[in-house]
């Protein structure tokens, strides 16, 4: 499982997102290529995240040669993920009687975001014991995020600013705190690319922080990393 530390800033985020994160030294993290089959171009998607008083704070730079997008998808709720797609899933842990800790079946929150700001959001609940329907999708949940993107010099640039109130928080996680969490891109122009030149096959690019699984899915909580607040 991929471990990343990620800061508690005792700041507001909602604002001026990246340029705090810029001015806190917040450390990047780089999606990687896990399916062989889903490279059909190779370019660079990073992110900086943080969690500050107000919520956490996601802030994308991803490669897009040309400025060149694929975005059919004008409305919240469309299904974005058919698009050029930046994907946030966050997972926080389920809290029992005993004050143990457990992800089985706590749900995760997720933001799927195109390049004209068409957001999918949605709840996933894991139900690791019925082979038949594993997840649980909730698409009538509502999140109160606020994003904004632009694109420049061949690179894509979103902020994206969720308040704790979306998880049912009051205040930041205290430090030390573990929550699981995926970040994911789906290049679909690279799949229109691809289809100009023949031979080369027709699937889109895929980049992730999931760990080893040879099955090509976003959905694989098990799998997903550990953000561990500092």
């Amino acid at each position: 499982m991929k471990t990343f530390d990620i800061p508690l800033l005792p700041i507001n985020l909602e604002r001026n997102t990246d340029e705090k994160l810029n001015d806190r030294d917040v450390p990047g993290i780089e999606l990687e290529y896990l399916w062989p089959e889903y490279k059909p171009r190779a370019v660079f998607t990073g992110a900086f995240i943080a969690g500050g008083k107000d919520g956490i704070a996601i802030s994308w730079c991803a490669e897009s040669p040309h400025n060149a997008y694929v975005a059919n998808h004008t409305k919240n709720k469309e299904n974005v993920f058919e698009d050029d797609c930046l994907e946030v899933f966050l997972q926080p842990p389920l809290t029992n009687a005993d004050a143990t800790s457990t992800f089985k079946s706590a749900p995760y929150y997720c933001w799927e975001i195109n390049p004209v700001g068409a957001c999918l959001d949605y709840t996933a609940t894991p139900t690791p014991d019925n082979a038949y329907t594993p997840i649980n999708f909730d698409y009538k949940w509502k999140s109160h995020a606020v994003w904004r993107q632009t694109a420049e010099d061949e690179f894509w640039y979103l902020e994206l600013f969720i308040p704790w109130s979306d998880f049912g928080l009051k205040e930041q996680p205290a430090p030390g705190t573990i929550w699981r969490a995926t970040l994911n891109r789906i290049d679909q122009s690279a799949k229109t690319a691809r289809r100009r030149a023949p031979g080369t096959g027709d699937t889109p690019g895929y980049q992730t922080l999931l760990d080893s699984t040879d099955k090509p899915s976003f959905h694989q909580s098990a799998h997903f990393a550990e953000f561990t607040f500092r």
